[in-house]
């Protein structure tokens, strides 16, 4: 996909982003996937969102084994629209999917370019008789024109001032802390990861802009309809920072006694769709 100002790749596999490219400079936005740091661009997050205990998800009193953020981002999708300025990409329930996670399910990531702005729409329909859940969200990583956090600020369209709910082990201990610097900002430092992600549950603004404080470097994100923000790069990496939109989370230190009742999950009756979509849009530096 591709106009006048981004080329846009996406990769069947996971139909994950792999290049978001600023035509005229040539400016790479998108994480490379440098496999000595983190090897992905921008995985979708589903069936569940972070970490399960034990990295098993209880669902009608049976134990399945799901890895942190679940399968899809690691299953082969079909193309299913490819034109000039959009696509899209569709992920049906299988016998490999039934041995971990028993529900029939359709899920498609559709991508839409609009001059420097991009939209990323997510699908799921409930094909089951009975009632599905899940959690579903974006992790997409980008570059950082210059490989220092301190340069870097989050911008939040409302002067919010939440806590951010820590992590242990990559489950939620039951503690929380400050992050913004004042209200609606968080001034990025590379301290701030060392307790993990930066997570919002239930985050009042749904539209910020990771700006570059003395420099023309932007990347703003609008999220309606996304519960959850994770703000997250690696433990003393200042190349890249990964903006996330989530509908759901990880689990407590205390796990989780049924999907059903899971914190943050969410839930389709037979026949029932789900709908969101988040917007990129890119200012080169």
């Amino acid at each position: 996909m591709e106009n006048d100002i981004l080329k846009i790749n996406i990769h069947p596999k996971g139909a994950e982003l792999q290049q978001i490219t600023h035509k005229s400079s040539g400016y790479e936005f998108l994480w490379q996937a440098d496999p000595t740091v983190w090897g992905r661009h921008a995985p979708v997050l589903f069936p569940i969102v972070g970490k399960v205990k034990n990295n098993q998800l209880l669902i009608d009193g049976t134990a399945y084994p799901m890895g942190q953020h679940g399968f899809a981002r690691d299953a082969v999708f079909s193309s299913i629209l490819q034109n000039e300025h959009s696509a899209r990409f569709e992920l049906a329930s299988n016998e490999q999917t039934d041995k971990v996670y028993p529900y029939q399910f359709t899920l498609q990531l559709g991508y839409e370019l609009l001059g420097n702005t991009l939209k990323c729409t997510y699908d799921v329909w409930n094909t089951d008789q009975k009632p599905m859940f899940f959690g579903i969200g974006a992790h997409p990583g980008f570059n950082l024109p210059t490989a220092n956090l301190d340069e870097y600020a989050i911008l939040f369209a409302n002067p919010i001032s939440e806590e951010r709910h820590l992590l242990s082990e990559g489950l939620f201990n039951g503690s929380s802390k400050p992050v913004f610097s004042k209200p609606g900002q968080i001034d990025l430092r590379s301290v701030l990861f060392d307790e993990d992600a930066i997570v919002l549950k239930n985050c009042p603004s749904k539209q910020l802009v990771l700006k570059q404080q003395n420099g023309n470097f932007a990347i703003g994100l609008t999220f309606d309809g996304f519960s959850d923000i994770g703000i997250w790069t690696q433990k003393n990496n200042q190349d890249y920072i990964c903006l996330e939109p989530w509908c759901g989370y990880a689990d407590s230190i205390d796990g989780h006694d049924d999907i059903s009742t899971k914190p943050g999950i969410n839930k389709l009756l037979p026949g029932e769709h789900f709908n969101r979509s988040y917007t990129l849009t890119f200012t080169c530096p």
